[in-house]
């Protein structure tokens, strides 16, 4: 056998080998040609309802109306979430 069809016949070889494994990665990635499967609920459920309820890119958010809380009203809610916290840990509702 001649050097050139032993590199003709591993060339082959090599190429038979590439073929096939292209073919079995773009089976199971859906890459495939044809429909796309139907959304899952969850997904469809996610999803906004109305087109556009998103702020666009670059557009600044309305200023807040937010007023600072007061040291008192900020003691009172710290004592709130401290008592929710001990009723859950104590399995009180």
């Amino acid at each position: 056998m001649s050097e050139s069809a032993a590199i003709a016949g591993r060339l082959l070889i090599i190429m038979l080998a590439i073929s096939g494994l292209s073919g079995c990665a773009s089976e199971g990635s859906g890459l495939t040609p044809g429909r796309l499967p139907e959304p899952a609920p969850f997904v469809v459920d996610s999803r906004a309802a109305e087109k556009g309820v998103y702020p666009a890119v670059g557009v600044d958010p309305a200023q807040r109306d937010d007023t600072v809380l007061t040291e008192a009203e900020r003691a009172r809610l710290e004592a709130e979430l401290l008592a929710a916290g001990q009723r859950r840990r104590s399995g009180a509702n």
